[in-house]
């Protein structure tokens, strides 16, 4: 999409990262972190998830967040886990989880030297449980909240 060209600009080395499987749990309502690590002197950190369009769930810019365009659902539930990125980490704090937050999420960094980082992570939701995978799909890491009910009885569907 154009928007994003225009926020990554000219585009540098790609890397990617092989992690070991990593599984965390939390109940809905609980906070969940979304880790991200990239090389440091990050200047931009960016959450995006899939089904947003071209709203975002985060975007820290100049030692500030950048609150044009975030998707509403996502006001006052994200942050940073260290707001300066030291050494290199950009990872999110979702807080007051729910099965609303099924979606694919996405990490980006800009680097100072023009280079870029990308990395996706995986997770699979349960209504009373959050369990987040950490693995590798097509090179790259993915988050992927999937939900279901333990009870299909009760099993409600919302668009």
């Amino acid at each position: 999409t154009p928007m994003l060209h225009s926020w990554f600009g000219v585009l540098g080395l790609q890397l990617s990262i092989f992690l070991r499987q990593k599984i965390i749990t939390a109940d809905p309502g609980q906070d969940v972190t979304l880790t991200c690590r990239a090389p440091d002197n990050n200047i931009v950190g960016k959450w995006d998830r899939a089904d947003l369009g071209d709203e975002h769930v985060l975007l820290y810019r100049d030692e500030q967040f950048v609150p044009d365009n975030q998707h509403p659902s996502f006001k006052n539930r994200v942050d940073l886990q260290d707001r300066q990125m030291k050494d290199g980490d950009v990872s999110l704090i979702l807080k007051n989880v729910t099965t609303a937050d099924s979606g694919t999420y996405q990490c980006r960094v800009v680097q100072r030297d023009g280079g870029s980082f990308t990395e996706r992570k995986s997770v699979e939701t349960d209504l009373s449980q959050i369990q987040m995978t950490h693995g590798i799909l097509s090179s790259l890491l993915k988050f992927c909240l999937m939900c279901k009910s333990e009870n299909p009885i009760f099993q409600q569907f919302g668009v």
